[in-house]
């Protein structure tokens, strides 16, 4: 049995917690994590979710994602995700969330991180992952248009591969002289 804290909607901690999968009482939120492990040119692992999924089973998704546990950052989130669903093992030192996105049941930060692991690498987590491939930003969106993705915005996967190699929100080539 998985447990979870609960926020409010400003994310702070509001000292409650429930177990996995169990539904989220009024005013409360979760904590989610998702991961996008990217190629230097411009590739993101993606996986398959296993059939056995209660949500979007066999669709593919994003590189690796999750709730966080009870007492856990997202930075050891992310490590633990990494680890039980790819075995890839990363140290949280520096790690900092690219976006957080707010929706209906919480806060889901997702992180871009450069790694290159080799497929033959991978240590699947076998009744949550069914396959994984590397995908340019337009196999993704193919796959969104035909169902087989999770469906995200269009815009959000663009901007994933845009953020990838800058920081922050906007382009700095493009600020003039002396404005910050």
């Amino acid at each position: 049995m998985e447990i979870i804290d609960l926020y409010d909607k400003h994310r702070r901690p509001l000292g409650k917690t429930l177990l996995r999968g169990q539904k989220l009482p009024e005013d409360t939120y979760r904590a989610v994590v998702h991961i996008c492990l990217m190629r230097s040119d411009g590739f993101m692992l993606i996986q398959q979710r296993q059939d056995s999924k209660s949500i979007f089973p066999g669709i593919w998704d994003l590189s690796a994602g999750g709730q966080l546990l009870s007492g856990e950052t997202p930075e050891e989130g992310v490590c633990r995700e990494l680890q039980e669903e790819l075995g890839v093992l990363v140290k949280p030192f520096g790690l900092r969330p690219r976006l957080t996105i707010h929706f209906d049941g919480g806060f889901d930060d997702i992180f871009l991180i450069d790694l290159e692991p080799s497929l033959d690498a991978l240590r699947l987590q076998k009744d949550e992952v069914k396959a994984v491939c590397w995908a340019d930003c337009e196999t993704i969106l193919q796959r969104i248009r035909e169902g087989s993705f999770v469906p995200y915005h269009e815009a959000f996967i663009r901007l994933l591969f845009t953020l990838q190699h800058q920081e922050g929100s906007f382009d700095e080539s493009c600020t003039p002289t002396g404005a910050y």
